[in-house]
């Protein structure tokens, strides 16, 4: 049976509708950025949802990668239980403005390993900086 979620980033498609995705791969890195980029505390009604994630870019770099680490793997035990966390691997960009983070899981029995990363900022639709997320 083929998943329906709301596009995120949320959007209307051209019939003025709320956008809709039907691709489960899309479907799954939607929830995974929305679990591990969520901050504690965000949701009134769900306060132990997310992570602490934004709050560890400011970390010490050497100590980063582990406290990532551990906060994304106890989000997918907690919030994406439908997928099995087989990797994650915490880097910095070529400027050294951005936290990178590389997931790699599998959903269900599935013998395929996904890969996707997140690079902490707000971008736009175009994929165009809006806001860095830097110590300052």
């Amino acid at each position: 049976m083929t998943q329906k979620a709301i596009s995120l980033p949320f959007l209307f498609d051209e019939s003025g509708a709320v956008a809709f995705s039907t691709d489960d791969k899309k479907i799954w890195q939607d929830r995974i950025v929305v679990v591990v980029m969520t901050a504690l505390n965000e949701r009134v009604m769900r306060p132990a949802f997310g992570t602490n994630v934004k709050k560890m870019v400011f970390e010490n770099r050497a100590s980063i990668g582990g406290m990532i680490e551990q906060e994304v793997t106890s989000a997918f035990s907690t919030w994406l239980k439908s997928l099995t966390l087989t990797g994650v691997k915490v880097t910095m960009d070529d400027s050294g403005e951005f936290t990178i983070i590389e997931l790699d899981y599998k959903y269900g029995s599935s013998a395929t390993t996904e890969t996707m990363r997140i690079k902490t900022g707000i971008f736009s639709r175009s994929g165009d900086v809006i806001l860095e997320v830097t110590n300052g």
